[in-house]
């Protein structure tokens, strides 16, 4: 230790204020030595030769300036501020620098991790102090209350992941909390978001809907009034949609990923009905947008395989039309209907079995095809009754005919057997 009180201490060669010594001379101002080993209580600013080590402010009680605490080349400034690793800073209060090449300021920050940041108070730290390694803090502002409640008002990993309100991103930004936006100028009032020199936006209209956008076209609005739109900035239902005019892409669209099969609604621009299409065979159904009447295809060129529906009156009459009420229904209504597993012995092409569901669905508009064929073969039979009928009126009549000629012939035997008598 030099004794700046020497004369001798310092000499200058023209500009160069320097020891007169050893070079390597260690320097301490505010204390008659360098600190010691374990804790110790002192104002002081010493340079350590053999590290490089530099400390200025003070200590009550601690090891924060003792040998073992001093990284090589490192700088400490404030009231028991350590820098611990190698080339590594620390200033403000209680703020520790363990990591090689990391810095560390504010109160009670720690800069843990190698190259790493840390300002703010109580932050998370940790990290490996030696090494960089991906996924470990970069960058952190604390915002913790102590060091039993640590935590960070926002993060950056070395992977280049993002956190707001948590030292944990999984992705290139993570948020914890609310976000909220406030600008004053409408123009300025967005997000932009720009690709291959494509750009997209996110922004607050003057009604409080938020709206995302693509150049000028209008994408989404989440509306102020809870309500969403797709094309449109002022949505009048939960879901708003305007689709463009094409039957092939329009409208709303529902796919399986495991099969990519898929069904869109849509609205017809000749006639304003809304028609169901599906992938296997275009259009599916039509709601009429007067009557509200739902119609299926039904054109021949459709189909194939015709055949004549057989059709027998026992199989008819074992259909057995129920009143009942569903198990789930707790206000216990009352329905009309009949039996799927029922049917499908009678007729097995109206009931589909849904194995992912494990129950049976059945076509009640096939019974006004099944009931079309009863009416006609009651008309044949009818037909078949009248011509018996018939048949039977003209026998009858040939009958009645021949028995009033045998009566006549009787009537007129008996006027001959008179007059012969008399």
């Amino acid at each position: 230790t030099i004794d700046i009180s020497s004369l001798q201490a310092f000499e200058r060669t023209g500009t160069l204020v320097k020891n007169t010594g050893d070079t390597n001379d260690d320097f301490v101002f505010g204390a008659s030595q360098l600190p010691p080993a374990g804790n110790f209580t002192e104002k002081l600013m010493f340079y350590e030769s053999v590290s490089g080590a530099f400390r200025v402010g003070e200590v009550n009680n601690s090891d924060a300036f003792t040998p073992s605490m001093l990284g090589s080349s490192s700088f400490a400034a404030g009231y028991e501020t350590k820098a611990e690793g190698d080339y590594a800073a620390s200033f403000g209060f209680q703020s520790s620098a363990s990591g090689d090449r990391s810095m560390a300021i504010g109160y009670n920050t720690k800069a843990e991790a190698f190259a790493s940041f840390a300002i703010g108070r109580f932050n998370v730290g940790g990290g490996t102090g030696t090494s960089w390694s991906s996924g470990q803090p970069l960058f952190e502002i604390g915002n913790g209350t102590s060091s039993g409640s640590t935590s960070n008002a926002f993060t950056v990993l070395k992977n280049g992941q993002t956190g707001i309100g948590t030292h944990t991103p999984e992705e290139a930004l993570s948020v914890v909390g609310t976000i909220r936006g406030a600008l004053e100028e409408a123009e300025t009032n967005f997000i932009e978001m720009g690709h291959g020199g494509s750009n997209a936006f996110i922004n607050a209209d003057g009604s409080g809907n938020l709206d995302i956008r693509h150049s000028d076209a209008n994408i989404m609005t989440l509306g102020s009034n809870l309500k969403v739109g797709i094309r449109t900035s002022s949505p009048e239902s939960d879901l708003h949609i305007k689709h463009i005019n094409s039957g092939s892409s329009g409208g709303f669209k529902l796919e399986n990923t495991a099969t990519n099969e898929f069904g869109r609604f849509y609205v017809s621009s000749g006639n304003g009905h809304l028609r169901l299409y599906m992938d296997t065979i275009g259009i599916a159904g039509t709601f009429d947008d007067v009557s509200g009447v739902y119609a299926t295809p039904s054109d021949r060129r459709l189909k194939e395989n015709f055949e004549e529906i057989p059709f027998e009156w026992n199989l008819f009459n074992q259909l057995i039309p129920l009143i009942y009420e569903y198990k789930s229904d707790a206000g216990n209504e009352k329905h009309i209907g009949m039996i799927a597993q029922d049917v499908q012995k009678i007729y097995p092409q109206m009931v589909t079995y849904d194995k992912m569901d494990d129950s049976y669905h059945m076509d009640y508009s096939v019974f006004g095809v099944i009931a079309i064929k009863a009416a006609q073969e009651l008309k044949k039979e009818n037909e078949d009754l009248k011509a018996l009928l018939a048949s039977k009126d003209n026998k009858t009549a040939e009958l009645e005919s021949r028995l009033e000629k045998i009566e006549k012939m009787l009537m007129k035997s008996l006027k001959v057997d008179e007059t012969t008598e008399e």
